[in-house]
């Protein structure tokens, strides 16, 4: 499944989700890492997020995401 597809399938799943890059603070080093987030309107309230260090590429992030949208099918 190319990148392409998972975010297909992500975004034709119907829920909110938010991909970001962010800062995060790991065994005294900061890097960069892309996570993910389920959100909920209104007011954008976070329901779910993806493990806090988060992913240092987008195919893994995204095959995280999709695991979880497996789980609220």
């Amino acid at each position: 499944m190319t990148i392409g597809d998972k975010f297909e399938t992500i975004f034709n799943s119907g829920y909110c989700f938010v991909f970001q890059n962010t800062a995060k603070h790991i065994d005294g080093d900061w890097d960069i890492r892309i996570i993910w987030e389920h959100k909920q309107e209104p007011g954008n309230r976070c329901i779910r997020s993806c493990k806090w260090e988060g992913f240092t590429n987008i195919n893994d992030c995204l095959d995280d995401c999709l695991e979880y949208v497996k789980t609220l099918k």
